[in-house]
C-alpha cells in the first residue's frame, strides 16, 4: 500500500494482481497508480494487462471503484475502444461521483486520442451532460467538450443553454462557477433584453468572497456591455466592497493579479477606488514584485484632492534600491494630476538627485524630462508622450508658418520651463549634470536634459562630452552635434565656440554616420538660425 501511495516502481504483475484484490480501497489505490505510471512512464505492456480489469471495474457497484477504474481506462493509449465505450457507460451512471470521473476522463481521453473523441458520439453525450444534475459533472463537461472541439471554435453555447446554467449559479462551487462564467463568454445575448436578464443574475457573484469567481464575473459583464460603456462605472461601484475585502485576505500573489486585472481595466477605477485607496497602501513586508504593482495602479486612482497624500506614501520607496525604479515613475505620474502634485515632485527631485546611487539619480532626470515635457504640452493641448520623444516633441509643438516666431516661441517655452524649477532643484540639477561620473555612465540622458531645457551649465557640460567624444557610440556622438546646434541656436553668444568644436570634430571623423551629420548641421546653418531651427527642432 505504501509503495502505491508513493509511487515508487512496482512490478506489473504484482499490480495486476492488486487490481484482482476484492478490497476497494486497494483497487482505487492501484487503478490511480496505473494511470499515473502509464502516464508518466509510457508502460504500454501494462494497459494491456489491465485493461480486463479496468473494464471489469468500471461496473462495480462501488463508486470509488468505477470511478478511478475509468479515469485510469481513460489514461490508456492501448485502450482506445474499451476506453471509449468505458466512458460512455459510466457517463449515465446514477451514482454522480462516478459521473464526475468519467466526465473528467472525457479531458484524458481526448488528449490521447483526439480523432475519436470527435468522431465519435462522445459529444453529444457532453452536451447532454450540460444539463446534469450535479454541478460538478456540469463544469467537466464544458472544459472536455471545449477541448474536443477546439478546432472547431470550442464549447458552442446557445440560448437554452445559457439560461439553463444561470438558473443554476448558486448551485456550483466557486471552481465550478469560475469555469462556468468563463464559458459564458462564448454566448452572444440576441437583444439588450436577453443581455440584461442574465447580468441581473450575476449580481451574487460581485458580493462573493472568492477572486477567481469576482474576476469571472466582472470580465462577462464587460463582455456583454461593451457596446453600453456607461455601464462601466457602475460595475465599479457594485463590485468594489468585494474587491477590496478580498484583498486585505489574500496571499501576496493572488494581490498581485488582483491589481493586475484592476489596472487592465483602465480610468473607469479612478473615481470609484480612489477614496479606498488605503486597501492598496505599500507594505515595507510586500514582495518586490507587489510592491510595483500597486505603485502602478496609484498613477490611475490619483484624484487632485488626494494627490499630496499618495506622493508621500511613494517617497520611501524612491530610495529603494528594489523599487525605485517603479516608484519614481509613479511620481512622474502623479506629478501630472495636478499643479500641487507637479510642485510636490519638484521638492523631492533635489533629494533624489543627492542619492549616491546613478541609477536612482538617471531615474529622477527621467521623471523631470517627463514632467517638463507634460507641462509644454498642456501648454499647447498636445498628446503627452514617452521621455524618449521629448526632443522632438518641445520643437514639433510650436512649429508654425513664421520660422522668427517657431524659433522665438520655442525658445520661450524651453527657458520658461526651467525658470519655473526651484532654485535647489535648478542647483542639484546642474551639479548632477557636470558630475564626471554621471557623465561617463549616462552621456545620452544628459544630452537629452541639455535637448530639452535651457540651463546655465549646457556649455560647461556640452564641453566635457566633447572631451569624451572618441569614447562615445556613433548614436550619441551624432546626438551630441545635434545638440551643440540646438544650445546655439538659444544662446548664440555662449556656444559659438562649443558648436565650432564640435563641427570641426564632426567633419575630421573617420565615421561616416557622424561626418554625414555634420555635414546636415553646417548646411542648416548656412540656411539661416530660423530655417535651421524648424529642421532642426524635429529630429536628434
Amino acid at each position: 500500500m505504501l509503495q502505491l501511495v508513493c509511487r515508487d516502481a512496482i512490478p506489473t504483475g504484482q499490480l495486476v494482481e492488486l487490481l484482482a484484490s476484492h478490497d476497494p480501497v486497494v483497487k482505487q489505490l492501484t487503478a490511480d497508480y496505473v494511470a499515473y505510471a502509464h502516464c508518466s512512464s509510457g508502460r504500454d505492456d501494462l494497459g494491456l494487462l489491465v485493461t480486463n480489469l479496468l473494464s471489469r471495474d468500471c461496473n462495480d457497484a462501488n463508486p470509488l471503484v468505477s470511478g478511478s477504474a475509468v479515469t485510469a481506462l481513460a489514461s490508456l493509449r492501448t485502450a482506445q475502444d474499451t476506453a471509449l465505450s468505458a466512458i460512455l457507460h459510466t457517463l449515465n451512471s446514477q451514482h454522480q461521483k462516478v459521473r464526475r470521473c468519467a466526465s473528467a476522463a472525457c479531458l484524458s481521453y481526448a488528449t490521447i486520442h483526439p480523432e475519436s473523441a470527435a468522431s465519435s458520439g462522445l459529444t453529444d453525450c457532453l452536451y447532454d451532460r450540460l444539463r446534469d444534475a450535479d454541478p460538478i459533472v456540469v463544469a467537466n463537461s464544458l472544459l472536455a467538450l471545449d477541448h474536443i472541439l477546439r478546432h472547431e471554435g470550442g464549447v458552442v453555447i446557445n440560448r437554452p443553454i445559457a439560461h439553463y446554467l444561470f438558473s443554476r449559479l448558486q448551485q456550483f462551487s466557486m471552481s465550478s462557477l469560475e469555469t462556468v462564467l468563463v464559458f459564458m463568454k462564448k454566448y452572444a445575448p440576441k437583444d439588450d433584453a436577453d443581455r440584461f436578464q442574465l447580468l441581473n443574475t450575476l449580481d451574487e457573484c460581485f458580493k462573493t468572497d472568492d477572486a477567481v469567481v469576482l474576476v469571472a464575473a466582472v470580465e462577462l459583464f464587460l463582455h456583454w456591455t461593451s457596446s453600453h460603456p456607461n455601464l462601466r462605472l457602475e460595475l465599479m461601484k457594485v463590485m468594489q466592497p468585494s474587491f477590496c475585502r478580498i484583498f486585505l485576505s489574500s496571499s501576496p500573489e493572488t494581490c498581485y493579479l488582483l491589481v493586475e486585472f484592476l489596472i487592465s481595466l483602465g480610468g473607469c477605477i479612478r473615481d470609484v477606488f480612489n477614496p479606498h485607496y488605503r486597501y492598496f497602501n505599500l507594505n515595507p513586508n510586500d514582495p518586490t514584485y507587489l510592491k510595483e504593482k500597486k505603485l502602478e495602479m496609484f498613477g490611475l486612482i490619483a484624484l487632485p484632492a488626494n494627490i499630496l497624500t499618495f506622493i508621500s506614501e511613494i517617497r520611501p520607496y524612491c530610495s529603494d534600491f528594489n523599487s525605485y525604479d517603479q516608484a519614481i515613475k509613479c511620481l512622474s505620474v502623479l506629478g501630472q494630476v495636478s499643479d500641487a502634485g507637479r510642485e510636490k515632485v519638484y521638492s523631492i527631485l533635489p533629494e533624489l538627485l543627492e542619492e549616491p546611487s546613478d541609477k536612482i539619480i538617471a531615474a529622477s532626470l527621467e521623471c523631470l524630462l517627463n514632467l517638463t515635457a507634460c507641462q509644454s504640452q498642456v501648454t499647447h493641448s498636445a498628446v503627452n508622450k514617452s521621455t524618449a520623444n521629448v526632443l522632438s516633441e518641445l520643437g514639433s509643438l510650436s512649429l508654425n508658418d513664421d520660422s522668427m516666431k517657431t524659433n522665438q516661441e520655442e525658445q520661450a517655452i524651453i527657458t520658461c520651463l526651467y525658470i519655473s524649477l526651484p532654485p535647489h532643484l535648478q542647483l542639484s540639477l546642474s551639479k548632477v549634470l557636470l558630475s564626471s561620473v554621471f557623465l561617463d555612465k549616462h552621456p545620452e540622458l544628459v544630452l537629452h536634459v541639455l535637448s530639452s531645457l535651457s540651463l546655465d551649465c549646457s556649455v560647461a557640460c556640452l564641453e566635457q562630452l566633447q572631451a569624451r567624444q572618441s569614447n562615445l557610440e556613433t548614436s550619441i556622438e551624432c546626438f551630441l552635434l545635434a545638440t551643440a546646434m540646438r544650445v546655439f541656436l538659444r544662446h548664440p553668444a555662449q556656444s559659438y565656440g562649443v558648436l565650432v568644436r564640435a563641427l570641426a570634430s564632426g567633419h575630421a571623423s573617420q565615421n561616416r554616420d557622424v561626418k554625414s551629420k555634420t555635414c546636415q548641421l553646417y548646411a542648416m546653418v548656412q540656411l539661416g538660425p530660423n530655417e535651421a531651427a524648424k529642421l532642426l527642432l524635429g529630429q536628434k
